[in-house]
């Protein structure tokens, strides 16, 4: 299931992205380690709901691009010294990696 969340625009999440924001990783982070195993080739990961456009967006991850993303994740994990998180994230990796 897809982790919701709340912006105020779809200019404030592009700034977040853009700015490699810890928090929105962590979301995107939790909903993936949520699907690792999940049998669909592609998984909703975040719903976001954009209050200015009074708009939902769902955002979908291929299975395949999971690898990618996570080590992107990653870098930003280790920018705040969440070890743990690293750590949660490079189980994932070499899960899928063996899956492979």
């Amino acid at each position: 299931m897809a982790i919701q969340l709340i912006f105020d625009s779809a200019e404030h999440f592009e700034e977040l992205i853009a700015a490699q924001d810890y928090e929105l990783a962590t979301s995107f982070v939790e909903s993936m380690l949520n699907n690792v195993n999940a049998d669909e080739n592609s998984v909703s990961v975040i719903e976001a709901f954009f209050e200015e456009e009074d708009t939902i967006y769902n955002f979908e991850i291929d299975k395949s691009n999971f690898i990618s993303n996570f080590k992107e994740f990653l870098t930003i994990y280790e920018r705040e010294e969440d070890y743990e998180g690293c750590a949660l994230i490079a189980a994932a990796i070499k899960t899928l990696e063996d899956l492979a």
